[in-house]
């Protein structure tokens, strides 16, 4: 239910206190609507959360059992990928890492910034693009990685340049590691394997 106060005011979007007796029936019935899905999707975000700790947990038994049969100590129980004796379920468990760039990469932008001034009229438009795309900031005030890295792909020979992209190596950071957990099962129409879609937003 909405928010109420020790009098059983209805709280609104804006901190007011309105009175039961002045609430549409209409904005009580869509409070009931919001509340009883939101409430469901919470539940069930709690039981997809338990499953997956649960499902990985037997994932790294069995990475442990395996291990002490061959008599190794398993180090990295990430990047796995188990298929049942029939070959038609897989489960997939894999491990990435977390990248960002630190300040240093402000730095490498200068120089590049620079590479981009002095060759003047004799730089290439589609490389000034390239350059400029790489550094925009989106929504969140995150520049896009992967486009930066990206630069080191250029056959530049330029020493600032090459420069730069030694600075863009040494700001690189794993700030974290993110896991996924994939299971597919195969489809007898087209022999292929799908992911079981756990994504209410993409079913």
């Amino acid at each position: 239910m909405a928010q109420k106060n020790e009098n059983g005011d209805w709280i609104d979007s804006r901190g007011r206190s309105i009175p039961p007796n002045y609430v549409d029936p209409i904005d009580r019935k869509k409070d009931a609507t919001v509340e009883s899905i939101v409430n469901e999707a919470l539940k069930l975000e709690k039981n997809l959360q338990n499953l997956k700790a649960k499902w990985m947990n037997k994932i790294r038994a069995y990475q442990e059992l395996i291990a002490k049969q061959a008599g190794v100590v398993v180090t990295d129980k990430g990047n796995i990928t188990l298929t049942n004796f029939s070959g038609d379920k897989q489960v997939e468990f894999a491990m990435h890492d977390i990248l960002q760039f630190d300040e240093k990469i402000q730095i490498a932008k200068a120089l590049i910034d620079q590479c981009l001034k002095r060759w003047g009229a004799d730089a290439n438009p589609n490389l000034i693009v390239v350059v400029n795309q790489a550094f925009e900031v989106d929504k969140q005030g995150r520049i896009n990685l992967q486009s930066i890295l990206k630069l080191r792909t250029l056959n530049i020979k330029d020493e600032e340049w090459q420069k730069a992209m030694t600075i863009i190596n040494e700001a690189l950071r794993v700030c974290g590691t993110r896991q996924y957990l994939n299971i597919r099962v195969r489809e007898t129409s087209t022999d292929k394997f799908r992911t079981i879609n756990l994504n209410m937003s993409s079913i």
